[in-house]
């Protein structure tokens, strides 16, 4: 069995296994709705439909033919990039999940993860610079370095990278768009003016 097989061969038996963590995020979401429903206004179906979309979006990386495409075509990893790195976070976010997360918990304990949201390091990383820095940062040592190369050859670094530009996507999105509660807001102008060093910086 050469090595080509050998890879596909691999890819398949835990293709299964990758799917577990979509699902559980999926029902997870549902599970919150529910209990929120309980004290307070029913959550938006659209939320629901953003939050599955988004998590469809994700899920289509790591399993099904993209997947397996984005290993030997150039033009389908980016196509799964724009999926990972910039159309799922913006779906996640619209569903608002640190929103709903704070509806299902009790008041103290929202206070407490208020309180945390307010703290420094999550002020530090949320301000649209450095969330510019983590998203495009992360793309120029990627594409820039064998760490693109590497990845293909190593499934724990393939899963890692992948998580990172799902989560650097997200943070970005977050620092530029207000849906959820971001207690240190920034002005329009300072956003607008980092958005688009950032935008030229990527597309560079």
């Amino acid at each position: 069995m050469n090595n080509e097989h050998m890879e596909h061969f691999k890819i398949t038996i835990v293709e299964p296994f990758l799917l577990i963590p979509f699902i559980l995020l999926f029902f997870l979401y549902l599970i919150a709705c529910i209990v929120s429903n309980r004290h307070y206004k029913r959550w938006s179906y659209l939320r629901i439909f953003y939050w599955a979309l988004g998590i469809l979006c994700m899920a289509t990386i790591a399993v099904g033919p993209l997947a397996k495409s984005v290993h030997k075509d150039f033009t389908a990893h980016m196509f799964g990039h724009l999926l990972l790195g910039m159309v799922a976070p913006l779906l996640i976010l619209l569903s608002a999940p640190m929103t709903l997360f704070l509806r299902t918990l009790r008041v103290k304990h929202a206070r407490y993860i208020t309180k945390v949201l307010k703290s420094f390091p999550i002020r530090l990383i949320c301000d649209p610079l450095t969330a510019s820095l983590l998203n495009v940062g992360g793309l120029w040592l990627l594409y820039t370095t064998n760490l693109f190369s590497q990845m293909h050859q190593n499934l724990l670094l393939y899963l890692f990278i992948h998580l990172h530009v799902f989560i650097a996507g997200y943070v970005y999105t977050a620092a530029f768009i207000y849906i959820d509660p971001i207690p240190h807001r920034t002005s329009y102008m300072y956003r607008a003016i980092i958005m688009i060093l950032s935008m030229a910086s990527h597309g560079v």
